[in-house]
């Protein structure tokens, strides 16, 4: 600054001119002093405003890592509960994928925390809980694959939730201390920010008043600035932010040091050019060059402060945002000349980006969980505009103010809404809560709250911040999981049911053949209950495995021309017995010319006889059923009607879900394992048609319709698959026979019916010793169980291929285990033949008697 010397030339005196120096360098001093002060403040307050950014940033970050540990035991968990309610391995893809996650995710959480010792309690804690949850759902699925229903289903029906809900409880407890650090981290970096302004905007302000006084006193006292005002010129060197001067055409004449570093010329280099050449700026955005401060203070004669989002870009290319004003130089009302005083802006740019930043990475993960944000007064209620809200519930300004939200609650869920809301108020704690909400669509919507008080310093409450979450499609498969269990305890109970009910007659027939002095029609009898209660629990059996694979899409159909009016005849003679018990009228319609179809034979009879199974159930004795088929618009269409208790509108859809009985199946002696209408609409829509219920009400009987594609066939392509004659045991040359099976019954029982037939028979019950019998014996037909002890029927029969005389035994693999996957290994191993359990002894017959089949053949 100057320090003018105004005394005579003959330096006598002090006159008003040397007190005038003395006040100016005084004015000087204290200014300098005052930006240095200024420049301390600023420099500490952008220093706060970084670190609390980096805070806030770490912050978001534990908070987000708290959602993901979440995120993952949820899935882990949802999808042992699906495996246990479906056993379908499916369901545990999410299980996978999250339980190798966990460990690694939940470490990362402790070492976020470190730094904050009731965090890393709660994440120790949070740790210990998901380990417990993780060994629980192990458990669960080893216990769910095998078959422990009894010790699986207590689980399902929510046993292990106490864990989770504290695992819940530990992460809440975790989100609300960091959203009140990031509150606190959100306030300080305001404030420094607010400070960093303030400091700004004085120290502008007080350059430009002492510039302005400066060329003020100089014009006053006839004092011109130039090269030798050394005064003049240390001063405005020492000034902390940039200063340029300019002419009044707008040509720079002086530049401080801090000016020359930002700008890249020197002051040499830049005195006369115009500003707009060494001061250039642009939009930090748009690129545009933005317009010139002194152009605009020529024209306006004002102090102009720089537009928002103003870039510096220096002499070699380099750019930096600026902030600060520019002011006119008056000389008694005249303008001289334009001052700018800038400074760099890039900690503040950093910081606020930094704030802007963790705004929206709050926002985007409140929107990824389908959630809206709210905010309400200390005492509960709605103040000034909630955007999230009135974009949720439709509701303008007027209508959420104070209580007015509750409006958009469900009126059944409203009071208790409010009443848990002010108990929450009262108490200042958190408040999680569900209700229903109308949309601004109209739509009712199930939504999750959860909202913390936010407390002031001396402990009270400022505001409430809250979060209304969408669990609408939660809650609607939550209730369809709960309806699948239920529906799995009656199948379960039916199953039971189901298949003891056969057991008591096999029971009681094998006691009567242990009788001494039966007559042969006594003899007859037994046999022939024992045989048809085995085939109907073979069949129940069967059922359940044709689901399976239908389910995973495992199923192949064998089509080939075939009629399908003996198909219908085929299922009415199966079902005949249970109609005649009730005295049912079995009527047949169909077309006088014959129907010809390309399709499975077996499987159109097993979805007929489901059908006419379920009309026979369902309909009181005497009743009507009729069985029939016509031809529409190109394809063929089966439908089986009945006189019985009738479908009530709500459950026509709902009788081909699997496990569904339209009554309690104790109130229908037939029973059945609910299973037979889901399994006929899966056959049918693999042959590509569909299957409809009609009723007109209860008690007016039912109708079932299929449609399948019809596909005409000639006459010489069709085959009638009555036509096939039965089968007996009976051998047609005699056969050396090794049978191996650890269950002694069934291999004492299978071995007395070939002796019957006239076969040399030889029993066994090890891999080993069948190995050995059969390099003794060298049999004709070796009949091998899989799972038996030290080698398994496998292994046998690898053996027994690798040997010279093993080459042309006919091997035949029998088990419990009866999938395509089954089979194929079956035949891999090196078996021609491969039986499910139980099977029928005729089959057995077909493949010991000649002429026998050493071919494999796979299905």
């Amino acid at each position: 600054m100057i320090a003018a010397d105004f005394n005579s030339a003959s330096g006598a005196g002090w006159d008003w001119r040397t007190a005038w120096s003395w006040r100016l360098t005084a004015l000087l001093v204290t200014s300098i002093l005052l930006l240095a002060a200024l420049s301390v403040w600023t420099a500490r307050s952008v220093d706060t405003m970084r670190v609390e950014g980096d805070w806030l940033a770490h912050t978001e970050r534990v908070r987000l890592q708290i959602t993901r540990v979440m995120q993952l035991l949820t899935d882990a968990e949802t999808a042992a509960r699906g495996f246990a309610l479906t056993k379908d391995e499916q369901f545990l893809e999410p299980y996978r994928a999250s339980k190798p996650q966990l460990p690694g995710e939940v470490a990362a959480l402790r070492g976020l925390v470190a730094d904050n010792m009731t965090q890393v309690a709660l994440a120790s804690e949070l740790d210990t809980l998901v380990q417990i949850r993780m060994s629980r759902i192990d458990d669960l699925i080893l216990r769910t694959r095998d078959k422990e229903f009894d010790a699986a289903h207590p689980y399902t029906r929510g046993l292990g939730n106490a864990t989770m809900a504290a695992a819940r409880s530990v992460a809440t407890q975790m989100q609300a201390e960091e959203g009140r650090l990031l509150d606190v981290r959100r306030q300080r970096s305001v404030l420094a920010a607010r400070d960093v302004g303030i400091a700004r905007w004085i120290t502008a302000g007080l350059s430009i008043v002492l510039l302005l006084f400066i060329a003020f006193s100089a014009a006053r006292h006839g004092v011109r600035l130039r090269r030798a005002d050394r005064t003049l010129v240390t001063t405005l060197r020492s000034v902390g932010d940039a200063v340029i001067a300019t002419d009044p055409a707008g040509a720079v004449w002086f530049m401080n040091d801090v000016a020359t570093q930002m700008t890249g010329w020197t002051e040499a280099a830049a005195r006369g050019r115009p500003l707009a050449e060494v001061f250039n700026i642009v939009n930090e955005y748009s690129r545009q060059t933005a317009e010139s401060p002194v152009d605009k203070v020529l024209r306006e004669g004002t102090i102009v402060g720089l537009a928002n989002h103003t870039g510096l870009i220096a002499r070699d290319g380099s750019e930096r945002p600026i902030e600060d004003s520019a002011a006119p130089i008056l000389d008694d009302g005249k303008l001289i000349g334009v001052v700018l005083v800038f400074r760099d802006a890039t900690s503040e740019r950093q910081s606020q980006r930094l704030l802007e930043e963790s705004e929206r990475r709050f926002r985007a993960a409140v929107d990824a969980v389908q959630g809206v944000v709210w905010t309400n007064s200390a005492q509960g209620e709605m103040r000034g505009e909630q955007p999230g809200w009135a974009s949720l519930t439709g509701q303008q300004l007027e209508d959420y103010q104070g209580f007015g939200w509750a409006r958009a609650v469900h009126p059944e869920d409203a009071p208790g809404t409010t009443e848990a809301w002010l108990r929450a108020v009262r108490k200042r704690c958190a408040f999680v809560y569900e209700h229903r909400v109308r949309r601004a669509d109209g739509q009712w919507r199930h939504f999750a709250i959860r909202a913390i008080p936010l407390l002031d310093a001396h402990g009270n409450t400022r505001e409430w911040v809250g979060v209304h979450i969408d669990v609408t499609e939660q809650r609607a498969t939550e209730s369809a999981l709960r309806d699948v269990d239920a529906r799995k305890d009656v199948f379960l109970a039916t199953l039971s049911h189901e298949l003891r009910n056969p057991l008591a007659p096999i029971r009681n027939a094998a006691l009567i053949l242990g009788k001494a002095g039966l007559d042969a029609e006594t003899l007859e009898r037994s046999r022939a209950i024992i045989v048809r209660q085995v085939r109907h629990m073979a069949s129940l059996l069967d059922d359940l495995l044709d689901v399976s694979r239908i389910t995973r899409g495992v199923f192949t159909l064998k089509k080939e021309f075939v009629h399908l009016q003996s198909l219908l005849m085929e299922a009415a003679q199966t079902v005949r017995p249970l109609a005649d018990a009730k005295r049912h009228t079995l009527n047949t319609q169909w077309p006088t010319e014959p129907i010809r179809i390309n399709a499975d034979p077996v499987r159109i009879v097993q979805i007929v006889t489901n059908l006419l199974t379920n009309a026979a159930k369902y309909t009181d004795p005497e009743g009507q059923i009729t069985v029939g088929a016509t031809v529409e618009d190109g394809g063929v269409v089966i439908f089986v009607r009945d006189s019985g208790i009738g479908l009530a509108p709500d459950v026509l859809s709902e009788v081909f879900d699997m496990f569904s009985q339209v009554e309690p199946n104790q109130e229908r002696s037939e029973g059945g394992l609910g299973i037979g209408l889901a399994l006929s609409k899966g056959l049918v829509e693999l042959h590509g048609g569909h299957i409809e219920a009609r009723s007109a009400g209860l008690g007016s009987g039912s109708e079932f319709r299929v449609y399948l594609p019809g596909i005409q066939a000639d006459a010489g392509d069709v085959r009638d698959s009555a036509a096939d004659p039965a089968q007996t045991l009976v051998a047609r040359d005699q056969r050396t026979v090794l049978i191996a099976d650890d269950n002694r019954d069934g291999a004492e029982t299978l071995a007395m019916l070939l002796n019957a037939a006239g076969h040399i028979v030889y029993v066994t019950h090890t891999g080993i010793d069948a190995l050995e019998l059969a390099a003794q014996k060298r049999p004709d037909v070796a009949v091998l169980d899989i799972g038996m002890p030290g080698l398994n029927g496998y292994e046998v029969a690898r053996r027994i291929r690798g040997e010279d005389w093993g080459k042309h035994i006919v091997l035949i693999a029998v088990t419990g285990w009866g999938q395509v996957g089954d089979k194929n290994n079956a035949y891999d191993a090196g078996f021609n033949h491969h039986l499910t359990k139980p099977f029928d002894a005729e089959v057995l017959a077909d493949i010991v008697a000649p002429p026998l089949d050493s071919v494999p053949c796979k299905v």
